[in-house]
């Protein structure tokens, strides 16, 4: 027995009839009085609801109180394709306004906008005896209606997702202000809140993933002006449900056997032509089933109007952005099929390939049977939604618990997934029971391309009897098996992102727990390259580490010690060796070298190895400070004693400034002051200084400071230096006596001659200098003779002594006596030189007279011999 066809159904309800009932009731409506609702503009939107029922004529009139024309928008709603109709009449009554869309957008109602021309507009239903919105077979309106009494401005809501960090945000793209000046953007979480002025893209959020999310973008001035976004969520499914790469499991290692093979599968090459396809068929993570947006298959048999997939999905060799969904169960890239009759008769043979109206090329079968959305009908409960970042977005396709037609308590659940550049199909059945009673229980699953030879068909799945019960999902994974069309390159990569191997299979021996990385590299026809991952972890199971710190220089260290530092497990219950066959946990080592430890635990060695190298700070001896007259230049070495110059870098300084262009291991210096040198190795210095000073050891002196003689006396001053090698220069009261270079002068000073005559011997070596002076004075006595007479009171300053100072200092004088007349001792001074002024003894003046006097030398006198005797007259008469 087969069911009523849909054209029946159709032709029962002339689209005219509709029509001039239609306007017979809104007659007879205004004349009963219609009920009318006066919106206030200043109080912007009025929302409303609705859920028609059968046979339903409900209109409801607006009118605004102002004047201003009334624009009516749809949030949400739908009504039965074909059947139930919108009209929404102009001011006059009579325009319907809705009349090219009597059923919205396939029966969708959302984001239909009308605007009257005048301030009165009707919104009303026209259903006929079934699947209403009361029998729950369509969703209720909800419509906003407000003054148009301003221009909206231009929005458009794109989602963006942020899957990595589990939320998503929505752009909002004003691109034109329309009448206002300001805005804000709102939404139904509370997040949004931002005051705009200005054209271009604002984005709201972040939002967890999965919740429905409603913004509004409202004119600050008007509250009339407001657009308002459908329900925009994520679904977060940043790859697929199925992987297209696997590491393959997670892997448990023990010290038996630390090492293991890693290998990875890749199911689809992205770029691959779809001339033909291969079937596997791994459960795989199942996208969410409800939750996305509604198609309004309500109704029995139907395809829906044309879908945007919003990416190019290739079928078959064929590009499409498009599609339609057969309440069946298919998808179809036959756009011409939108809105009509989706065939549901399956005869027993008709296997794929085979086309008919049942079975049109370019169509995915997962699976078809007839299904009946009409019962109990609900818009969400066959879905789509896409989700995922370009160039790997997904569509995913819902038929959410859909009941058999005539089995109607047994329902289907399955779903179709394309995917994103990998083109590959996915259908995830997860239950679907046989109704035996009808079309003999048939069913059938796969794939039909643009003719009778490009098909396929997993085993056990064309046309037949087959079930999959509950808890028993299965997917079936049609990938695409023609050439090659782009690059891609296969990578194993460990945790710091090193490529270890570009083979599908590698073995890796992880001494920590360690994540490593399967990738598959692409390259579009662009030439932007993407890539799609998988991890594997490898758990290093009762292993213990090995720490060495890491590799270590050392510049001046003659020794260090290296610890090996254990995690998980004590030391005392491990043994230790080394390298050097040292067996402690901390050895020290003197010479630069690459140290291992193998450090056992029952049966498990772990060896770790680290690299000491102990440079040699460069060793360096200016010695010690010099005090130099620089007679010679200094020079100063710096040349290491451990290292070849060529290997060194030398920087002098004076006095803490760089010597610019001075590089060489020696230095000459010719002045005083603190040298420095600083040579380097490598990473290696070493610093030495040294002061250099003018010497001031250098001396000269003159046997004595200065002394008496008497005119035409010649006397050799003899001046003695520190140094032998000294030049000597002379000079008399400042004047250098010329010629005179010897150590020794020959000076005498002439009768007459005033004051002292100071002569100053010079000696100079290098840089260095000393001098020395002697003054040389006549004497008192300035004739050098023993005085005949003695004037102590008669002329004061004049003979006033018996001076024989000469005397006393060439021969020294022994003793002095004086006589009287009657040849008596008067007076006697031993060691005489000036002491006699013609008193008595007893100091007392003696009188004026004429006094012999006897002198006795010391030694022989070169004038005199060893005696002197003579006379000398005393005046003491006063002038």
């Amino acid at each position: 027995m087969k069911k009523k066809l849909p054209s029946s159904h159709i032709l029962s309800k002339p689209f005219q009839a509709k029509i001039s009932f239609t306007f017979l009731l809104f007659l007879l409506t205004m004349v009963s009085g219609l009920a009318q609702t006066t919106i206030v503009c200043a109080d912007g939107p009025v929302n409303n609801t609705y859920c028609y029922d059968e046979n339903d004529t409900t209109a409801f009139e607006f009118q605004s109180d102002t004047g201003f024309p009334l624009t009516v928008v749809f949030n949400a709603g739908t009504v039965e394709q074909n059947f139930d109709e919108l009209l929404i009449l102009d001011s006059d009554g009579v325009t319907d306004l809705n009349a090219a869309t009597p059923y919205g957008d396939g029966g969708e109602l959302a984001g239909l906008s009308y605007t009257s021309t005048g301030d009165i507009i009707t919104v009303q239903i026209n259903s006929d005896i079934s699947n209403s919105c009361v029998s729950g077979g369509q969703t209720p309106w909800d419509f906003d209606v407000f003054c148009a009494s301003c221009i909206n401005p231009t929005v458009s809501y794109a989602l963006a997702e942020d899957c990595d960090n589990d939320q998503f945000f929505i752009d909002v793209t004003i691109s034109d202000l329309g009448s206002g000046t300001s805005y804000t953007i709102t939404d139904n979480e509370g997040i949004a809140n931002e005051t705009v002025t200005e054209t271009g893209t604002y984005t709201v959020g972040p939002y967890i993933p999965q919740t429905d999310i409603v913004v509004e973008v409202s004119n600050d001035d008007d509250p009339n002006c407001v657009v308002t976004s459908e329900s925009i969520t994520s679904f977060c499914i940043e790859e697929g449900p199925c992987e297209f790469i696997e590491a393959g499991p997670d892997v448990t290692v023990d010290c038996d056997e630390n090492c293991t093979d890693l290998e990875a599968e890749i199911f689809a090459f992205p770029g691959r032509e779809t001339s033909s396809y291969l079937i596997n068929g791994p459960i795989c993570d199942l996208p969410p089933i409800d939750g996305g947006t509604p198609t309004n298959l309500t109704i029995d048999d139907q395809w829906t109007a044309p879908i945007d997939i919003t990416f190019p999905f290739n079928f078959y060799g064929n590009e499409y952005t498009e599609l339609v969904i057969g309440a069946n169960g298919q998808i179809s890239f036959d756009t011409s099929l939108a809105g009509g009759f989706n065939d549901w008769g399956i005869e027993p043979g008709e296997l794929l390939p085979i086309n008919n109206s049942s079975f049109p090329f370019n169509t995915i079968f997962g699976a078809f049977h007839d299904m009946d959305p009409g019962v109990n009908p609900a818009p969400d409960r066959i879905n789509y939604f896409i989700t995922g970042t370009a160039p790997f977005r997904i569509f995913v396709l819902n038929f959410n618990a859909i009941p058999q037609f005539s089995c109607n308590d047994i329902s289907s659940t399955q779903q179709i997934v394309l995917y994103e550049t990998y083109n590959v199909v996915e259908v995830n059945i997860i239950e679907k029971p046989v109704c035996p009673g009808w079309n003999d229980g048939l069913a059938t699953l796969g794939l039909q391309g643009n003719d009778l030879t490009e098909f396929s068909v997993p085993p056990g799945r064309n046309t037949g009897v087959w079930e999959v019960l509950p808890g028993e999902s299965e997917t079936w994974r049609f990938v695409p098996n023609g050439a090659q069309a782009n690059t891609t390159v296969f990578e194993w990569r460990d945790e710091a992102g090193t490529v270890i191997s570009n083979d599908l299979t590698v073995n890796v021996c992880p001494t920590e727990t360690t994540t490593y990385t399967a990738a598959l590299i692409y390259e579009d026809d662009n030439g932007e390259i993407t890539e799609v991952t998988d991890d594997v972890t490898v758990t290093a199971q009762n292993l213990f580490t090995v720490d060495l710190g890491g590799d270590q220089e050392f510049c001046g260290n003659e020794s260090y010690d290296i610890t090996a530092t254990l995690d998980g497990v004590d030391p005392a219950d491990v043994t230790f060796e080394w390298s050097t066959g040292e067996d402690t946990q901390t050895i020290t080592v003197t010479e630069s070298g690459t140290y291992t430890v193998e450090v056992t635990f029952e049966n498990c060695t772990v060896t770790e190895s680290v690299t000491i190298t102990l440079f040699e700070n460069p060793e360096i001896e200016l010695g010690d400070d010099i005090n130099t007259c620089f007679e010679e230049p200094v020079i100063l070495d710096a040349t290491p004693s451990n290292y070849d110059i060529a290997d060194v870098i030398f920087e002098w300084t004076k006095d803490g400034d760089v010597i610019v262009g001075e590089t060489d291991a020696t230095l000459v210096v010719v002045d005083p002051g603190t040298y420095g040198v600083t040579v380097t190795a490598g990473d290696c210095s070493s610093t030495d200084s040294i002061t250099v000073t003018e010497s001031s050891d250098l001396e000269v002196a003159i046997q004595q400071d200065s002394f008496e003689t008497c005119p035409d006396i010649v006397t050799t001053l003899t001046a003695v230096s520190s140094d032998e090698t000294a030049t000597y220069t002379w000079f008399e009261n400042g004047d250098e006596i010329v010629g005179e270079t010897s150590n020794t002068l020959d000076v005498s000073l002439e009768i007459g001659q005033v004051g002292a005559v100071t002569y100053t011997v010079q000696v100079s070596t290098g840089g260095c200098f000393a001098e020395d002076e002697i003054d040389i004075m006549l004497y008192d006595n300035a004739g050098c003779i023993i005085p005949e007479g003695l004037s102590p009171t008669g002329t004061p300053g004049q003979n006033d002594v018996f001076d024989l100072t000469f005397l006393a200092d060439r021969t020294r004088i022994e003793s002095f006596r004086v006589f009287n007349r009657q040849g008596r001792i008067v007076y006697e001074k031993d060691d005489y030189v000036n002491e006699w002024r013609g008193q008595s003894m007893d100091s007392n003046k003696m009188p004026s007279s004429t006094y012999y006097y006897i002198i006795i030398f010391d030694g022989e006198d070169p004038i005199y011999g060893t005696e002197k005797s003579g006379w000398v007259y005393i005046n003491q008469d006063e002038n």
